[in-house]
């Protein structure tokens, strides 16, 4: 397929330009200027009704930041230049993390031209809710030298704890070591959670732009926001330097398919947890009784070292 590298870098050019002047009206209080943006991008808002009006997403997500960071990064590389982001999107739940992540990617590959099914198809080959999923796609795209131009790991901080030291899965220093290279295959990186702390120490160090996903009402009018920042401008606390503004309908969907595949992948793995905690739980009394002996066994050897040594 034939893509046209000028006409996507002017297309990306646009949307920065434009954003530039809504972060610029935001730092002067004028949130109606957002309202307006999203007019301009989505052709209409949603009230406190939350309205389900049905959205032209091969238009309106060609306007998304993310989707021109997805498709610059394309184009970028067509001029054989590797550049490389890592974007944590973090917010409460139902704050449309995984719907704009979803969405972005999919706007990118409409912005560089492919068909609907092609686009679909691309996107969900590239979302995971599930981390071995993940680590199979990454080594497959590094043994045959293939790239991807943006990959999403949802809930990234369920999938890969924090506390993966503590916990004994050390194989993931295996996968954070490999880190480094993201830009051999893949062109943005997408994490969301919760929180950012949520996110493995390793994942955070590489991370280049941090998005604060809200849910705002505005007189009435409902929008899901995300407020762009560079990491140290977003660890140090300096939320005066938004980078970008993007917004989205809270009613806003990802493909059925898609959505379908999460809901099961995130009811097995509640299902295999929760499986595990029962067992513990059934066999607690046991657990605690032989921890108790090993302690008093401990103290009965100690009490006899003593009295041998009285004698």
């Amino acid at each position: 397929m034939h893509i046209d590298v000028n006409a996507v870098l002017e297309a990306v050019r646009r949307v920065k330009v434009d954003n530039k002047d809504v972060v610029r009206a935001y730092r002067n209080r004028r949130v109606d200027k957002i309202v307006e943006y999203a007019r301009r991008v989505w052709k209409y808002v949603i009230t406190y009704r939350y309205e389900d009006y049905p959205l032209n997403y091969g238009v309106s997500t060609k306007k998304l930041v993310l989707s021109s960071l997805i498709a610059e990064r394309f184009a970028l590389r067509l001029k054989h230049l590797w550049k490389h982001l890592t974007i944590a999107i973090i917010g409460l739940g139902g704050a449309g993390k995984t719907t704009y992540s979803v969405l972005s990617m999919y706007g990118a590959y409409k912005l560089l031209g492919y068909s609907d099914s092609s686009a679909y198809r691309m996107v969900a080959t590239h979302c995971f809710f599930e981390p071995l999923g993940f680590v199979k796609t990454a080594k497959e795209l590094v043994v045959t030298r293939r790239w991807s131009p943006s990959i999403l790991v949802d809930d990234v901080g369920s999938q890969i704890s924090k506390y993966w030291i503590f916990m004994g899965q050390m194989f993931w220093a295996y996968l954070f070591s490999v880190m480094d290279q993201l830009k051999d295959w893949t062109g943005v990186l997408i994490l969301t959670a919760r929180r950012f702390n949520s996110i493995p120490s390793r994942l955070r160090e590489i991370t280049d732009i941090v998005v604060e996903a809200k849910e705002i009402d505005y007189q009435g009018i409902i929008l899901d926001i995300f407020f762009y920042y560079l990491y140290d401008d977003y660890v140090r606390g300096r939320r005066d330097r938004i980078l970008f503004i993007d917004v989205m309908p809270p009613t806003a969907k990802i493909p059925d398919e898609l959505w379908n595949k999460m809901l099961e992948i995130r009811r097995s793995t509640g299902i295999r947890r929760l499986g595990l905690v029962e067992d513990v739980l059934s066999n607690l009394p046991q657990l605690e009784k032989s921890y108790f002996d090993k302690i008093k066994k401990k103290y009965e050897k100690l009490g006899n070292g003593g009295e041998n040594a009285k004698r």
